[in-house]
């Protein structure tokens, strides 16, 4: 029995495809993984999910050659929401072929509390990779 989920009771919009900024970078979110995005060229980042941490699918070798394209699921990122540079060093660890970062929990986030963490979510972490 599927139970519909009002995604918009938590989280301000549902989009399958969006770009958007931090202020400093400009990104591109998307379910699956792009092999061009725009402002690719200009060193933008697209950001996406899918394909958890399979190394073994066809395209990894494609993918494991693009800096700018990042993973963002959870498997990769040791089950954290984590900031953007967080987010880089995670996916050249996963790029690279380093096994499990359980050593290495999200350093933007692991100082801050339940509490902490869901103040700065209500105010807008809009730096951060959720």
């Amino acid at each position: 029995m599927d139970k519909e989920i009002d995604m918009l009771h938590y989280f301000e919009t549902v989009e399958r495809y969006i770009e958007i900024s931090d202020g400093q970078n400009r990104l591109t979110l998307c379910h699956y993984p792009l092999m061009s995005w725009n402002h690719m060229a200009k060193g933008s980042y697209m950001i996406h999910g899918h394909i958890h941490n399979n190394r073994n699918a066809h395209y990894f070798e494609t993918l494991k050659n693009m800096p700018n394209l990042l993973n963002a699921g959870v498997d990769i990122n040791n089950f954290f929401p984590v900031k953007l540079d967080d987010l880089i060093i995670n996916n050249e660890s996963f790029k690279s072929g380093e096994t499990d970062r359980e050593d290495k929990a999200p350093v933007a986030l692991d100082s801050l509390s339940v509490k902490d963490f869901n103040a700065e979510i209500e105010k807008g972490y809009t730096d951060s990779a959720i």
